[in-house]
């Protein structure tokens, strides 16, 4: 495939960040990058194909790790709490992933992609999770 056959990045805007999925890249209002791991990727991209919808912690951490929780398992509080830190501008406030008391976790923006061209109203389709049931104890 030619470089100029390749369909432009998946890059989505949300809270003054955007988003670039398929360069593996967050950056600011200012066009700095926010270095994130990748578990801290896979958890935030999870939260924008999810977004507005209550995400157990067995779903995140399946979609992170590709594993099932077990007992006292915290390693998705770890990982949101890390993400909190890094992308709420309170985040012992957070606004952007609140946690759902008895369902898991919820990103309450609503990305809008974004082109070379400029914003785009409507986020492309990212294959949205179905998410079955989200009635796991946090």
């Amino acid at each position: 495939m030619k470089v100029s056959d390749q369909q432009p990045s998946v890059r989505v805007a949300f809270a003054g960040l955007v988003l670039d999925i398929d360069a593996h890249c967050l950056t600011d209002a200012s066009g700095n990058d926010l270095v994130l791991t990748p578990a801290e990727f896979s958890l935030l991209t999870t939260f924008v194909r999810g977004a507005g919808r209550a995400l157990s912690r067995d779903y995140l951490l399946q979609a992170v790790s590709g594993r099932e929780a077990e007992a006292f398992d915290r390693s998705v509080d770890v990982l949101v709490g890390r993400l909190r830190r890094k992308i709420e501008t309170d985040p012992k406030s957070p606004t952007l992933i609140v946690t759902v008391p008895g369902a898991g976790y919820k990103f309450t923006e609503y990305p809008f992609s974004v082109s070379a061209s400029g914003p785009v109203s409507v986020l492309p389709d990212l294959d949205r999770p179905s998410l079955g049931c989200c009635h796991s104890p946090i």
